[in-house]
């Protein structure tokens, strides 16, 4: 609030070692206690890291580019905790989740009302297909050749339109939890 001090560097280190817990203990709820009705769960920590994403763009210029710099950092986070928990090639999932927040941020780049019901399923559908592009192209390029066409239908699909489903009401919940910061 209004501190001028820097942080100090043990308050940094404690901050990201929380949001690291965080994120792995999301990654490990979403892997293992949500419900897969078509195989695979929803996609909770792409939204949750596109909605980190348009809080940091919608901030201040002044402090935008630091907050866009928190939300690369939050899908590092969340990539390598989803890394760990589904096995899976390292740096596949961080790959993904680092693409989604740069499609959000070029999105948001272009339009400057962040607000209302439509932006959010925009950025999330243009970054859940950017994930699953880029785990399936990593996949085609590490284990074996895939066919777009069944895979884009059997399973970037329907694993897209999964994750749109609770993207407004996850919107809701957050935007409710997120601390207010400065004027509208």
């Amino acid at each position: 609030m209004g501190d001028s001090q820097p942080q100090r560097i043990e308050e940094r280190l404690l901050a990201e070692a929380l949001l690291l817990g965080g994120l792995l203990a999301g990654a490990l709820i979403q892997v293992l206690l949500f419900p897969a009705p078509l195989g695979f769960p929803p996609l909770f920590l792409l939204i949750l890291v596109v909605w980190r994403t348009l809080l940091g763009v919608s901030m201040a210029p002044s402090a935008g580019e630091g907050e866009v710099s928190a939300a690369l950092r939050w899908a590092f986070y969340g990539g390598l905790a989803l890394d760990l928990a589904t096995h899976t090639l390292l740096g596949s999932h961080v790959l993904g989740l680092l693409l989604a927040v740069v499609s959000t941020v070029a999105l948001a780049g272009h339009k400057r009302n962040l607000n209302g019901p439509f932006f959010p399923l925009l950025t999330v559908l243009f970054g859940a297909l950017a994930y699953e592009f880029v785990l399936g192209l990593i996949y085609h390029c590490t284990v074996a050749p895939l066919a777009w066409q069944p895979y884009f239908s059997t399973l970037i699909l329907p694993s897209v339109l999964q994750t749109l489903i609770p993207t407004l009401p996850l919107f809701a919940l957050f935007q409710g939890l997120a601390p207010q910061r400065g004027p509208k």
